[in-house]
């Protein structure tokens, strides 16, 4: 998206997430790793993924734990204990910059993404949190349909994402 087209708000789950996040971090610029608690994350459960950057020792794999059951709808498989290598590279590769995105930025990051196939449009939120190690050493990811699809499923290479315009939503 241009640099100077204002990005649409996220729906109001992912919104209600941020803040959430937000009030976890406490004035810090991100939360920490053990203040952001699993079981708080309930209310989103089902759309939300906890996701290690490095697996193995590997920078980049993007490991997927914990992993909702309305995300397998939007990786098109079930991604739990999975990586990026196991995604199609039409959704591989926009996630993976998207991820980067946020740890880079060490800040929320919202996207929209036409799935292939299914051609349903997905707006998509990355929360880094801070591991005792590095800023957006685990990050959360959440995503939700919204609801729209799109006839053209190319769009899908081509996702909409505030940290590849510079900016983000930390200030909502």
């Amino acid at each position: 998206m241009p640099r100077n087209q204002p990005q649409p708000l996220p729906p109001a789950q992912l919104q209600s997430l941020l803040v959430h996040w937000v009030m976890v971090a406490g004035g810090q610029r991100m939360p920490r790793k053990e203040d952001f608690r699993v079981s708080s994350l309930e209310a989103w459960r089902d759309n939300v993924a906890i996701v290690s950057p490095e697996a193995q020792g590997q920078p980049r794999i993007y490991l997927f734990n914990k992993v909702g059951a309305a995300l397998d709808a939007r990786f098109g498989r079930a991604m739990t204990l999975k990586t990026l290598g196991d995604l199609d590279s039409a959704r591989r590769i926009p996630l993976r910059e998207f991820l980067a995105g946020a740890r880079m930025e060490c800040a929320p990051c919202v996207a929209r993404v036409t799935a292939p196939v299914t051609n349903v449009t997905w707006c998509d939120l990355v929360l880094p949190l801070y591991d005792g190690t590095m800023p957006g050493g685990r990050l959360i990811f959440a995503s939700y349909p919204e609801g729209e699809t799109v006839g053209d499923s190319r769009r899908a290479a081509e996702p909409q994402s505030s940290c590849e315009a510079g900016e983000n939503y930390a200030s909502l």
